[in-house]
């Protein structure tokens, strides 16, 4: 019985050991998107994503993480990458934040010249969040930049 549970109690050791290699957890996830945060601000884009690409998946802090990554791209003007980011955010299904990823979405498109896309996209996050004003907000300057002034000022 004692070669058993001796027995047991290795093979759970090196279970442990196994699966803290397979994963590179962050610990902190929190003081590293800080520190991304910081980076992204002093304009240190490749910094800032390194630092919240190092953010694992399973952690509760993942998708505040891939929200800073996206608005990142977002700064670094790198648009294409900022949407692919958003989209993989919104499909996620437990994403406390997914207002945050259709507001940036709709900025884009906006910004890359897509505003009829930047529309339909807000009317249908505005259908899923409807208390959140970013939304409206973004879209009434959507609607103003395209010369629809009038729809601008009753969403706004």
């Amino acid at each position: 019985m004692f070669k058993q549970i001796i027995t047991l109690l290795m093979l759970f050791s090196c279970l442990s050991f196994v699966s803290a290699q397979k994963y590179d957890l962050v610990l902190d996830a929190d003081a590293v998107i800080e520190q991304g945060i910081a980076a992204n601000d002093a304009g240190k884009y490749e910094e800032a994503l390194s630092l919240f690409q190092s953010v694992n998946e399973n952690d509760p802090q993942y998708t505040n993480a891939l929200y800073e990554q996206a608005y990142t791209f977002f700064n670094n003007e790198s648009y294409e990458d900022c949407l692919k980011i958003c989209e993989k955010g919104l499909a996620m299904k437990s994403n406390p934040n997914k207002h945050d990823y259709y507001n940036l979405m709709i900025i884009v498109l906006d910004e890359l010249g897509k505003s009829e896309k930047a529309i339909e996209l807000a009317n249908s996050a505005i259908k899923e969040f409807p208390n959140y004003y970013l939304l409206y907000y973004n879209k009434a300057l959507t609607l103003f930049e395209v010369g629809r002034s009038q729809e601008a000022f009753e969403t706004a």
